[in-house]
């Protein structure tokens, strides 16, 4: 899949060096690092394995008034993930990305609603779950006084791969809250619940012994009808497999900027998923990373 990825990204490429040919150019790169707990997202916690990870991105955007309180925004977009604990998990991702935000009123309390879309190739060491992830959202954002802004957020996003166990897809809403009580600080804190199909893993032996019935006829049924692929990603016979459910998640970041142009972050996470056989699956995540824009 690698390179039909990468020949459906080049037109992205050309039309996004078309459009901003005229029109300034602004860049952003990120570094972040990453601690996440079961990082596999494993049922049992015999499985779960703990692992550091490393992702770069960079960005290249323009942005244009269209109409007044109307603006435009077109970016191309690439990011690399590297686990070196689990190098299975390694992937990178390449595409276009298009904002559209309006204005509603005057003065910097006037609400804000975006709406934005994303096709992104993605490249990975698992040749199963490369694809062309689909990405769609809208948000609204409005400022509450001086200090405060809250946003509501809903989005929708496919990933078409080329294993049906990695082709998921989910629809979610998210509430934020954000406070910049200096200049040089934002806090900020939100939930928000996904809906659709997860991918979740475990060893040979557990997923085997769910299979034979260990965790009841239910969850042996259902697991017996999903898509499975055996990619050894965290240990030999390490399974990875499709689920339908939710995953209800929250989180609280620290964003101290140091002048106009670097800031950090600093963001703690829980991801808590339920597939529809009842099984429950626990992530925490830590991360800390550093964002330039040039």
């Amino acid at each position: 899949m690698k390179y039909p990825c990468f020949a459906a990204a080049l037109p992205a490429l050309c039309l996004f060096s078309i459009a901003s040919a005229a029109l300034p150019v602004d860049y952003q790169a990120r570094a972040e690092y990453s601690w996440t707990e079961n990082i596999g997202r494993a049922s049992g916690k015999a499985d779960f394995r703990d692992a550091a990870a490393y992702e770069t991105g960079f960005t290249a955007g323009t942005s244009r008034q269209l109409a007044p309180g109307l603006s435009g925004r077109l970016q191309l977009e690439t990011a690399g993930y590297v686990c070196p604990d689990f190098e299975e998990l390694n992937r990178a991702t390449l595409g276009p990305r298009a904002v559209v935000s309006k204005k509603f009123g005057l003065g910097p309390e006037a609400p804000v609603l975006s709406a934005e879309t994303a096709a992104l190739a993605r490249f990975a060491d698992i040749d199963d779950s490369e694809g062309v992830t689909l990405h769609g959202a809208a948000t609204l954002s409005k400022r509450i006084g001086p200090i405060l802004t809250a946003q509501l957020r809903g989005e929708w996003q496919e990933h078409v791969a080329d294993g049906a166990t990695y082709s998921v897809h989910h629809r979610a809403v998210f509430a934020q809250l954000f406070a910049d009580p200096f200049d040089w600080l934002r806090v900020g804190a939100g939930a928000g619940r996904y809906d659709g199909t997860f991918v979740a893993g475990a060893s040979a032996a557990r997923f085997g012994g769910a299979l034979a019935g260990a965790l009841g006829p239910k969850i042996a049924n259902y697991y017996a009808s999903i898509p499975t692929n055996v990619s050894g990603a965290l240990q030999p016979g390490w399974t990875d497999y499709r689920v339908e459910g939710d995953v209800d998640q929250w989180w609280l970041e620290l964003s101290p900027a140091v002048g106009d142009n670097l800031s950090f972050t600093l963001r703690y996470e829980r991801a808590h998923a339920t597939n529809i056989a009842g099984v429950e699956y626990r992530q925490d995540t830590f991360r800390l990373g550093v964002i330039y824009a040039f």
